[in-house]
């Protein structure tokens, strides 16, 4: 059965898969956008399995062959966190270092991915971490500045709702 979007799933196929999976010795191929959040466990012996630019997943995939996006995450764990190697560090007195642009965000146990990703959404923000044993969850945002991000974290504050139970810089703890 052909899709609507045959011609550009097939874009992903060398001419020897476009043959193979005409010959149907192989799936068809499984696209997932940009910016995706996955969270699952996928079985798919006969297909490639493609992942977008700047996606995050968090699971198990077997497949013939998978191809990660540009900047995404890829985790098996229960939690994963986005690399702070590259990022803005803005320190304080009293030696308090955060992220300059990422927000910390802890929702009820009853609040979903969906809940997380449209408070994000407020801000602009995209989740870049998750941590399930407390449903916490890190959110980049657009700010290179302590009051850039102070607003941001404000704007979030002030929404009041009901599914947040917190919300925090990035701090970096130093360790002794």
């Amino acid at each position: 059965m052909e899709q609507d979007d045959e011609d550009e799933v097939m874009a992903f196929l060398d001419k020897q898969e476009k043959s193979d999976y005409k010959n149907q010795k192989i799936g068809r191929p499984i696209v997932f956008g940009v910016n995706s959040f996955l969270n699952f466990v996928l079985i798919a012996p006969n297909a490639n399995v493609i992942i977008g630019k700047d996606g995050t997943v968090r699971g198990q995939i077997l497949s013939r062959k998978v191809m990660v996006g540009k900047n995404s995450i890829v985790s098996k764990e229960e939690y994963f966190s986005k690399d702070s190697k590259n990022v803005k560090i803005i320190t304080e007195p009293g030696d308090i270092r955060y992220v300059s642009n990422q927000i910390m965000l802890d929702l009820i146990d009853e609040a979903t991915f969906t809940d997380a990703q449209n408070i994000a959404n407020i801000v602009g923000g995209k989740i870049v971490g998750f941590v399930s044993s407390v449903n916490g969850y890190q959110i980049e945002v657009t700010a290179n500045t302590s009051q850039e991000l102070s607003t941001k974290i404000q704007t979030l504050r002030q929404s009041n709702n009901l599914m947040v139970e917190g919300i925090f810089r990035n701090y970096i703890m130093k360790l002794i």
